[in-house]
């Protein structure tokens, strides 16, 4: 379970600077450093799952989702070379892919398919609000019914990253 929410989280955190590199028709994110505040809710194990659990191992569980429910924000460095390329989440989780499904200057959509120990497919939307601040949110099922959502909000905080780690690319 920690595993798939870290995995959410990486996730969420790369989305978000990846949704600041679409430029088929330049997404209106400044290149920087940006606080990225994300939000999980619905994460949920369906319950015939629940049911089958030893009663500790079913209380651990509830609580280490009650605890990703906790907003989490982190600074992360979006480069120009990140807003002019759209391929660094290929690089994150090479069970997972991503396909564009429409883009603008102001909004982004694209859908994702993670195969592997834990299947999954979900739909992720950005929305640069101004130049200096984006929302987004991610919405992914996993194969066996349980579902989550991820509310995300992003605000530009200057054109320096000194210190601030850039997202890997391949």
């Amino acid at each position: 379970m920690r595993t798939a929410l870290t995995r959410s989280a990486v996730l969420a955190t790369t989305l978000l600077t990846m949704a600041s590199t679409a430029q088929a028709q330049s997404f209106n994110a400044k290149p920087g450093t940006w606080q990225m505040t994300t939000s999980m809710s619905g994460a949920t194990i369906p319950p015939d799952v629940l049911a089958k659990m030893p009663s500790e191992r079913r209380a651990m569980i509830e609580k280490k989702m009650d605890e990703g429910n906790t907003p989490q924000s982190r600074k992360s460095c979006v480069r120009k070379e990140d807003l002019d390329q759209d391929h660094f989440m290929q690089s994150q989780d090479a069970n997972c892919t991503v396909k564009t499904v429409s883009r603008s200057a102001t909004r982004l959509v694209m859908a994702t398919t993670c195969t592997g120990e834990r299947p999954s497919t979900g739909t992720m939307t950005f929305e640069a609000k101004t130049p200096e601040s984006m929302i987004g949110s991610i919405d992914q099922t996993r194969s066996n019914g349980s579902a989550f959502h991820i509310g995300i909000a992003g605000k530009w905080l200057g054109a320096s990253c000194d210190g601030i780690l850039s997202m890997p690319t391949k």
